[in-house]
This record gives C-alpha cells, structure tokens and sequence, in this order.
C-alpha cells in the first residue's frame, strides 16, 4: 500500500511538472513565432475580430506540430524538475532512508515518459496527416498565388505529372504533360495540354470521379516494340477512329437483337438511338453517347478499298460523347469529353473523324490541388503518417527516395530517442555529490551532446537506416549502464 501511493505521489508530481513544461515550452514557441510572422498576420483584409480568429485557428493546428518536435525535451525536463524538487527537499533521502531504491523511484517516471512517447507517435501518425492542409496555410490566411512548377509529381495510379507553371490560386496547371505508366512503370501513352483544371466525372455506373479536366490538348501513344502504333493522335476538337456512322449503326442493329426486339430495323431504317456504346479495338476505345442522330442519305459513295456502294448520309451527330481510351487490362487512361461530336468525311482518310464541340480531356487521379499545394511545402513529408510514406516508395511516387526513407526511419528512432535522452539525464539529476546546479548542468550537457550526435548521423552522409539508428545503438547501451549505476 505504501509502494502504491508512494507510485501516485511520483506520477502526480511528474505529470504537474510535464503539464508546466508543455505550457510553457508551447507558449514560448508560439509567441516566437507570433513576433517573427506578424506582419504577415496583419496583412490580412480582415477586421481586427478576423485576424485574431485566424491566428488562434493557425496556431491551434501547428500546436500539434511543435508538440512532436517539442514532446521529448518536455519528458526530459519534467522529470529533471521532478527529481530535482525531490532531491532538493530531501524526499528522496527520506525515501532512501524507508528502503526504496532510487531505481524504484525513477521507473514510474520512465514509464510515464513511454506513454507520452506514445501519444507523441499518436500526434505525428493520425492527427498531423488529416489537419495537414491546414498546416500548409500561409500566414496570411490568404491563398497568395505563389506559383510553381509541378515537377514530375507521381499520382497513386503510376502518372508521372509535369507542368510548367501552376497557380493555387485559380487551381489551374499551364501547359501540362502527363504520362501514363502501368504497373511496372512501363510508358502507356500521353497527354498534353495548354491547361488543366480540377474536375469531377461521373462514370457509367454512376461513380463519381475527382480528377483534372484538360483544354486544348491531345492525348498520344509512343508504340514500342510488337505493339501498334496509333494513326493519329486524339485532340479536343477531332477523334481520329475506325468507328463512322455506318459502324455506330451496326452497334445500333446488335443492341437491338441483344435486347430481344420484336422488330429489328434495317440500317436504311435506323434514324438514332440513345445510350449508345461502341467499341474500337484498334484505339483501345470506347464511344459512349447520350444520343445519336442519322440524317436522311443525300448520295453514294464508292468504298476505294472494296469498291462496294455505300449510302452518303446528312453528318450524324453524337450529343455528349465520350470517348474512353484504355488499356489492354481494362483501365481507363483518359476520356475524351464534348457537348456534341458531328462526322466530317474524308475520303483521303481510311478512319472516320468526329469534330468536337467544346471538347476536353478527363483523367482520374488522386492528385489533387491541396496535395500538389502541399508537395512544394518544404515539409510535406513531416505531414505524412508512416503508412503514406511506405506507399510513396512502393508505388515511386517521390522525386527523392532518400528522403522519404529518412523521414521513415526517424520516426521509429524519434522515441527511441527521447526515452535514451531520460535515460542519460536521470542519473545526474540523482546524483547526491554535487549540489542541484551542477547535476542540471551536466545533464543539460550530456542530452545536448546526445541531440548534437543525432543531427551529426543525420547530416554526414550515412546510409538511411545507420543515420536514423545509430545514435540508439551507441547511446542506447550508455543510457542503460547509466541508469543501473545509479546508487541505492
């Protein structure tokens, strides 16, 4: 009974001292922060009432930042004011005197210090990742049209993105090229664009997609080797197929017999149809259609090919087509959009082409604005949970691997760290030789040298796993040798 409260008189004490530090560590950050950002806060059109929500707000989130930078010299300085208070008014003399070893003493502080530990990974794992476009907020608290270029982003779906200019604030990219990779990272095909903006499509089965919606472009297809080679590429205003209005009409005649009607119409009588789906094998391509309308025929025209009589008819028109560019698996790399799709024919030309209105390129991806907003923050990585971070090296979708495996590693070093740091500033703190000055000098000195070390591995060019765990493999035996020296 007397080892139990003498247990919570130790926790109450460490969590008093850890709740002191956490106030006044976090408050001395900020208004640190505060003084050295002002201007920018008060750069902001709002009214005075505005620019102090927003600070508040600002702060608020990064709080849970300097928390993860700050939490281990919290731990260490909540239990060297603890046992320094103790040793101060001989409480642990006392202790000493009623049989309890100062081992006894420190572990329900050490472990104390491991669930903050704990919740410090919690912070950096769960709470950082969902608040991160908060976290990249200019000071401000205006979207300032810093433009950059996007390079080489990599989406989860293998696209490799690249534009020269884009602004967060009108969300638009100029002049982008996409890269269609599969899998394996093997180039699909293309596109460029002069713009592109976030948009939505909804699918045929009624699936809602966020992507970006391209003006003014083309989508192309380099052939490799054993694989066909595109005739044309495939632009806004013209789809290049094989697919003209005497196919569209077979696909009407095989709907009609797939759906068992009573009446199949002769082409000479098929005058349009709704929902219509076609396909083209040699573009990998899928035309879909809320509409199709045949005009009357107005002539003959002899096949050069075939020499067989075909009927000339008014242009048919296709009333927002879609045309669905895939993959041999199946995949959906872009869709051509547009309000409507009239034929041109062209008798120099073996395929048909369908001239577009309003015409635009659709793809899916999960590269959105606030992701490449966040990617040119110069710690978008730190934002990142471990998870995100394995993902981004699986699927290469990062510029500088050993950046990411770095941020990786440290954060199963980081409370490793912070626990060896207690470790070799406790015994210290314990020590009854010299008075309290000169116990929180040496421990001030050993952790500062310890953080000195770590910064050291990081920055001197070892391999990504040694600069993360080495100072725990030298340091981490010390601190227990250390800790069991302790006198009794």
């Amino acid at each position: 009974m007397i080892i139990k409260t003498l247990d919570r008189y130790i926790v109450r004490t460490f969590l008093h001292s850890l709740l002191m530090w956490f106030i006044v560590m976090m408050v001395l950050r900020i208004v640190v922060d505060l003084f050295r950002q002002m201007d920018e806060f008060t750069e902001s059109s709002g009214g005075l009432f505005e620019i102090v929500s927003y600070i508040c707000s600002y702060y608020f989130y990064n709080s849970f930042v300097y928390f993860t930078q700050m939490g281990g010299m919290m731990i260490v300085a909540a239990a060297a004011f603890t046992m320094a208070r103790m040793n101060h008014t001989n409480e642990l003399t006392a202790m000493l005197a009623s049989g309890v070893s100062l081992h006894r003493v420190v572990w329900p502080i050490i472990l104390c210090a491991m669930i903050m530990g704990g919740l410090i990974v919690v912070d950096q794992e769960f709470i950082i990742p969902n608040v991160r476009l908060k976290l990249a907020r200019s000071a401000d608290g205006q979207d300032r049209d810093e433009r950059f270029q996007v390079r080489f982003f990599a989406d989860g779906n293998q696209t490799v993105w690249w534009a020269s200019n884009y602004s967060p604030a009108a969300e638009k990219m100029e002049h982008p090229l996409v890269i269609f990779r599969d899998d394996n990272f093997k180039y699909l095909g293309h596109m460029i664009a002069q713009e592109a903006v976030p948009g939505i499509f909804t699918s045929k089965d009624g699936r809602e997609q966020e992507g970006w919606v391209a003006k003014d472009g083309e989508i192309g297809k380099i052939a490799s080797p054993g694989e066909q080679i595109w005739r044309q590429t495939q632009k806004t205003n013209k789809i290049t197929t094989t697919v003209g209005p005497d196919k569209v009409v077979e696909a009407v005649i095989e709907q009609c017999k797939q759906e068992q009607r009573e009446v199949i119409p002769t082409p000479q009588q098929v005058k349009g149809a709704k929902n219509l789906t076609v396909e083209d094998p040699e573009y990998n391509m899928t035309i879909r259609a809320e509409r199709f309308i045949r005009w009357p025929i107005f002539g003959t025209r002899v096949d050069p090919q075939t020499g067989e009589v075909k009927n000339i008819y008014g242009l048919p028109v296709l009333e927002r087509p879609k045309f669905e560019f895939r993959t041999k698996e199946g995949r959906v790399l872009a869709t051509v959009l547009a309000e409507s799709a009239v034929w041109r024919p062209d008798e120099s030309l073996e395929t048909a082409n369908w001239e577009l209105t309003d015409g635009r390129i659709f793809h899916a991806t999960d590269l959105t604005p606030g992701e490449l907003k966040l990617r040119q923050s110069g710690r978008w990585l730190d934002y990142m949970s471990s998870s995100e971070l394995t993902s981004l090296l699986q699927l290469k979708r990062t510029n500088d691997p050993r950046a990411v495996r770095m941020t990786k590693y440290i954060r199963f070093s980081d409370p490793l760290n912070n626990l060896i740091m207690l470790l070799l500033g406790l015994p210290f703190i314990l020590s009854r030789q010299r008075n309290i000055k000169a116990s929180a000098g040496l421990c001030i000195l050993m952790v500062g040298m310890f953080y000195v070390f770590i910064y050291i591995c990081r920055y001197m060019g070892l391999p990504d796993f040694w600069a993360a765990f080495l100072p725990v493999l030298i340091f981490g035996p010390v601190s227990v040798l250390m800790l069991d020296s302790i006198k009794t």
